[in-house]
């Protein structure tokens, strides 16, 4: 909901594309005698590559350069800003992978109190990050950007306030789950020095 539309030159390629293969459904249809059916693949195959284009030409007007001069060090533009560069797509999919290996040890009581609290506000820049990027996007462009987008932009407004507000209670269960994960560890060792241990008598 958060990106920007493709440029003009991929927009076009692709409503080339979609009207080339409106073209050969329609051959294959009235190759087997149903033209009409043909047409109407066609028509609809025309009518959403000018959907398409006609969304693309909104987005055209909103100015991503102003609103990334106005929120230089958001995090959209390092991990979810459109790039064909292969290095920072590599670097994007490292960091999803060190961020779910971390939630495994959230969840898991294996992660020590400073990880999980490093894990949980890594967690609340992400929401507050996206939270800033989509209000200033629908505060300066809301009147040019297409109606479903603006409501996919409201919808994630929604989503990550929803999840700042459970963002708490989530990191204190976390704590609790390792303390109590810690407290069977130390319990079992205990008993395995007690186990282990000679009796009394035999040392007498």
């Amino acid at each position: 909901a958060l990106r920007a539309a493709a440029p003009p030159r991929e927009l076009l390629s692709a409503i080339t594309r979609s009207l080339l293969a409106a073209g050969h459904c329609a051959g294959e249809e009235e190759g087997g005698g149903s033209a009409r059916r043909a047409e109407e693949v066609a028509l609809r195959a025309v009518a959403a590559a000018c959907a398409h284009f006609e969304r693309a030409l909104r987005w055209s007007q909103v100015d991503l350069e102003a609103i990334r001069s106005a929120l230089p060090e958001n995090r959209y533009w390092e991990t979810s800003a459109p790039t064909d560069d292969p290095a920072l797509l590599e670097a994007r999919e490292r960091e999803r992978a060190r961020w779910n290996e971390a939630y495994g040890q959230v969840l898991a009581g294996h992660a020590s109190e400073a990880d999980i609290d490093a894990y949980f506000a890594h967690r609340q820049a992400v929401s507050s990050d996206a939270i800033e990027f989509a209000d200033l996007l629908l505060e300066r462009h809301r009147d040019v950007l297409p109606d479903q987008d603006v409501g996919l932009l409201e919808l994630a407004i929604r989503m990550h306030h929803k999840r700042l507000q459970e963002l708490p209670r989530a990191q204190a269960e976390a704590i609790e789950r390792k303390r109590a994960k810690d407290a069977l560890r130390d319990a079992w060792r205990r008993d395995e020095a007690r186990f282990a241990a000679p009796p009394a008598e035999a040392l007498e």
